[in-house]
């Protein structure tokens, strides 16, 4: 009876999972859309876990399937990125940023606004 229970403790301490604690990947990625009167400032700022990891940024200014301008650059541990553009008022537009890190392509990141 005792071998019976002591491998049963042996199973059930063997199955509990073990939780590791790793440093999940954080990535600060801020995008901003503004308007001064028919000009769109674009500005996304993305900022890494540290700054060894190589980051490279497109941000896409687009007004329905319609690209109206696009700007990149790439850096270690952080990058800014901005740019101007003429719009038309009453239009909405979206500005997408596409994020590679390490070579690992990240979820882009959008937001949208009417001029």
């Amino acid at each position: 009876m005792r071998k019976i229970a002591l491998v049963m403790a042996i199973i059930l301490v063997i199955s509990i999972p073990l939780t590791v604690s790793a440093t999940p990947w954080v990535l600060n990625i801020r995008p901003s859309l503004t308007f001064e009167g028919t000009t769109a400032n674009c500005y996304v700022m993305v900022v890494g876990n540290n700054t060894s990891e190589h980051i490279e940024v497109t941000m896409r200014l687009m007004h329905g399937n319609s690209q109206i301008a696009s700007w990149s650059d790439d850096g270690y541990g952080y990058v800014r990125l901005q740019g101007t553009a003429g719009v038309t008022k009453g239009y909405t537009y979206t500005l997408t940023v596409e994020v590679t890190v390490n070579n690992v392509v990240e979820q882009p990141v959008s937001i949208t606004k009417t001029c």
